[in-house]
């Protein structure tokens, strides 16, 4: 009975062994990607990171202390240049101006009293000039007239002075009454709105920033700031092709040109190793927003016409590349010449053609393809 019983558990042994293995193989073959050579132009990348943000953008901040009154405009909403867009209560500036125009006048009345002064010592003056060639009046009575003259013409210039004083304050008052309102400098549309009706704010001073009431920024102008490794900065350039991907679309290239570059190294935040500003000119900003993150590759080369193949493919032997083909349902190793590569692809100049099948993954199975060899694949 025992040997019975011993003989039926080696059986299922070697059965669930069999049904194992069995299910090894299978699933290693259905873990099998293959790709073909593609023929394309291929490019040497340096990558780099960075967000993207308005070029031209606007802070506006007040240039007198005030309470906000009236907003007329909303985040997100488009402004013309000139567009009211904030004013604040403008009744103590209004008053100020009344009392400015006020002085003006009474400046200009004094003067016009002034000015006749003038007026009628001259005509008394000649009068008495007159009378002097009849023997009439004596030269004391004409020197006397002369100098109240003189001083008369010393009023009125003292006067005008008074009267510019006043209109310089007018001037300065009606200055101060027009930055209660806040026009938009630009074309654009309204990212931040950092204020609200009946709240206080104040000018900015030397120590002092000032409160911020809004931004406005150019839509057109949105380009990508990137962060260049101090190790790659020497190979970007004024005017290079560059290819941007957004967070929102990874897979959609948005083509650029390098349109700055930073000559100062920046320190990373909670990382080793100095990055420099690289700035992006977009040719398409269409469904794209400020602030989001990005990646970029700097084309510093390019091959026209080769093969190209996932960079996955690519294995080593003594620092020989090679990849393996599929022939027959076999396995085979080509060693192959490479060129360009980039995060995801490798140029191949030789060893291969274009109908080749080759297998590209997973990296278990490459692996084991180095060790056993030849082996079913398809």
């Amino acid at each position: 009975m025992k040997k019975v019983l011993r003989l039926s558990l080696i059986a299922l042994f070697v059965i669930f062994f069999a049904v194992f293995s069995a299910y090894d193989n299978t699933d290693l073959v259905d873990t099998y990607t293959f790709s073909s050579p593609v023929l394309k132009d291929t490019y040497e990348t340096i990558l780099a990171s960075g967000n993207l943000e308005f070029d031209n953008k606007v802070e506006i901040r007040p240039e007198i202390s005030g309470v906000v009154e009236n907003i007329r405009i909303k985040e997100g909403r488009k402004v013309n240049k000139g567009d009211v867009l904030i004013t604040l209560e403008q009744v103590s500036f209004k008053v100020d101006v009344n009392a400015a125009e006020a002085e003006v006048r009474i400046k200009k009345i004094e003067l016009l009293k002034l000015e006749q002064v003038v007026k009628d010592n001259v005509r008394r003056l000649q009068q008495r000039q007159k009378l002097k060639q009849s023997g009439v009046a004596s030269q004391d009575s004409i020197d006397e007239l002369e100098n109240e003259l003189t001083l008369a013409n010393l009023d009125v210039q003292q006067k005008k002075e008074e009267l510019n004083k006043s209109l310089a304050q007018l001037a300065r008052s009606q200055e101060l009454l027009e930055k209660t309102v806040f026009r938009s400098p630009i074309d654009g549309i309204v990212l931040e709105l950092n204020t609200k009706s009946g709240e206080s704010v104040i000018a900015g001073t030397t120590n002092i920033v000032g409160s911020s009431l809004l931004v406005i920024a150019e839509p057109a102008t949105l380009i990508a700031n990137l962060k260049v490794d101090e190790a790659d900065i020497g190979n970007v350039k004024v005017d290079q092709e560059v290819k941007i991907y957004t967070a929102a679309n990874p897979h959609r290239p948005i083509a650029g040109t390098v349109s700055t570059m930073g000559l100062i190294a920046n320190q990373r935040e909670n990382a080793a190793g100095l990055f420099y500003k690289v700035i992006i000119d977009m040719q398409d900003n269409s469904n794209l927003y400020a602030g989001m993150s990005c990646r970029a590759e700097l084309v510093i080369a390019t091959e026209s016409n080769v093969y190209a193949l996932p960079i996955s493919a690519i294995l080593y032997n003594d620092q020989k590349p090679y990849v393996w083909a599929v022939k027959d349902g076999k396995p085979i190793r080509k060693f192959v010449s490479l060129g360009m590569s980039t995060d995801i692809e490798q140029s191949i100049l030789s060893g291969l053609q274009l109908n080749d099948k080759v297998i590209t993954g997973p990296a278990r199975a490459l692996q084991k393809l180095d060790q056993s060899g030849l082996q079913d694949v398809i």
